[in-house]
């Protein structure tokens, strides 16, 4: 589905410029003017709308980043985060990684609700296209997911007893001193995520940006989103 998705956002622009060489060729370079002026002006606005994110890799523009790339230097960085806070405990025999958010969802499965509030943020607070993601919207992307997510980390000591050897009937063992209480350290690491909704009255986001948002975030749109990221 996600490969279906990518394949239709290449053949909207390709089939646009195909439509209008067709009617050019059909009726003429000065009946189809006004006609290409309206569909050019059609894309142009679906381009320069929140929903132009869904062809952000489709220009092929030499300084731009692919979104993929994004998703996967920004896990990288992550994964990172999470293994810096394991080697700052080398006293833990254990680790346990969790992540806390409603949905109990790995951290990864936030990434369409990332792309979602970035894409708000990006073009209707600041006006800027989506198409090309050059250096500078990269560093938004990035830092609009480190924004959702944060995370946190715990040593937990655990004591054992170690069991008395009662089976010794010796007067030596009777009143030998019981060994000491085995000491063992969890280290729990923690990935917490913030919900859409805290992020958005963070950024001020209004009635209208919020329902472009819950579009972005709808089942169909999601797909797209999904399609983008990799999966």
């Amino acid at each position: 589905a996600q490969v279906a998705w990518q394949k239709i956002c290449r053949l909207v622009v390709q089939s646009s410029k195909m439509m209008v060489q067709a009617l050019a060729a059909l009726l003429g370079a000065g009946g189809v003017v006004a006609l290409a002026v309206v569909l050019f002006g059609v894309i142009a606005v679906l381009f320069s709308s929140p929903f132009g994110i869904l062809f952000a890799d489709q220009t092929g523009d030499p300084g731009g980043f692919s979104i993929q790339s994004i998703v996967q230097e920004t896990n990288a960085e992550m994964d990172q985060a999470i293994q810096d806070e394991i080697t700052a405990h080398p006293e833990c025999d254990r680790v346990e990684v969790h992540c806390q958010n409603k949905e109990n969802q790995s951290w990864t499965w936030y990434w369409p609700e990332v792309l979602a509030l970035f894409t708000v943020d990006m073009n209707l607070h600041e006006q800027t296209d989506l198409l090309v993601i050059d250096a500078r919207k990269k560093d938004k992307l990035q830092d609009m997911f480190w924004r959702m997510h944060r995370i946190e980390s715990e040593v937990e000591k655990v004591e054992t007893t170690p069991p008395s050897n009662t089976g010794s009937t010796s007067s030596s063992s009777a009143s030998s001193t019981p060994a000491p209480p085995q000491v063992s350290y969890t280290l729990h690491v923690t990935i917490h995520s913030r919900p859409v909704e805290d992020l958005a009255t963070e950024l001020c986001f209004t009635e209208d940006e919020r329902a472009t948002l819950q579009i972005l975030l709808s089942d169909e749109m999601r797909l797209g989103l999904e399609g983008l990221i990799g999966g």
